[in-house]
């Protein structure tokens, strides 16, 4: 399968993303009877209820490739953006909830992973600019980030956020984040994190979603906001919008609106 993506000529982040997304099915469709349009199908239905969007987005392009490969024609539909999503993003108590969930024990792996969702929590960060932070790409106030045609935007953070990780660093190449054998965190590494939470509607999207929400939500300007989300159209980050009409009633009040 992974020869086959590499001739479509595709980065091996989506590759790696597309292998992940392609096994998870493979799992799931054990519990399915019938050909693969019926497993498909309901896989699908399955992700609707359990992830993002843009979650959604990646897995049926991954399953697309995997019909191709399997010399299948069957029509999937991507889903259409939107920010109406249910559970696209979450509260504090949820996120603390959530973090609370993660196996608490005192060795590298459990610290590790907390740590990975205090940093996406905070920073916003895509999960392939997680997995590809290096410590020299901190400087105490600012990360780093150089996108994939080399656009480069600087997230500030708070200064402790990496102190516990730089402690328990097993790291051969300079990687914050790795494995215990030293080399670079894989993507299933990290959504193997969200998949044992009770509430599978939280992903490392939702975080990030999380962040631009809670930025809006306390007047950052939203030009700031796409900035440190790295999107080029501003349409973009309008659909992090989650406005509690209550700030808007009070806000108006204070303006003398009405």
């Amino acid at each position: 399968m992974r020869d086959f993506l590499l001739c479509k000529n595709l980065s091996i982040r989506t590759i790696n993303s597309y292998i992940y997304w392609i096994k998870k099915f493979e799992l799931y469709s054990k519990k399915i009877n019938g050909g693969i349009k019926n497993k498909v199908i309901k896989y699908k239905e399955y992700c609707m209820n359990v992830y993002s969007v843009e979650t959604q987005k990646v897995i049926i392009s991954a399953l697309l490739k995997y019909l191709e490969f399997c010399g299948k024609n069957i029509n999937l539909q991507l889903p259409k953006s939107h920010f109406r999503f249910k559970g696209n993003f979450i509260e504090l108590k949820d996120f603390e909830d959530f973090f609370n969930s993660i196996i608490h024990e005192n060795n590298f792996v459990s610290l590790r992973n907390k740590e990975i969702v205090k940093v996406l929590w905070s920073t916003g960060l895509r999960v392939s600019e997680l997995i590809n932070l290096k410590w020299n790409h901190l400087n105490g106030i600012y990360i780093k980030i150089i996108s994939k045609n080399n656009r480069v935007r600087m997230v500030p953070y708070k200064k402790d956020l990496f102190d516990q990780i730089k402690k328990l660093s097993y790291s051969k190449n300079g990687y914050i984040f790795s494995k215990l054998n030293g080399e670079k965190i894989s993507y299933g590494s990290i959504y193997r994190i969200f998949s044992s939470y009770k509430n599978r509607k939280i992903s490392p999207h939702t975080l990030r979603h999380s962040f631009a929400t809670r930025l809006i939500n306390n007047g950052i300007p939203i030009y700031f906001v796409q900035e440190l989300l790295g999107h080029k159209d501003i349409n973009t980050t309008m659909l992090y919008i989650h406005l509690d009409k209550s700030s808007i009633i009070n806000e108006l009040k204070e303006k003398e609106w009405f």
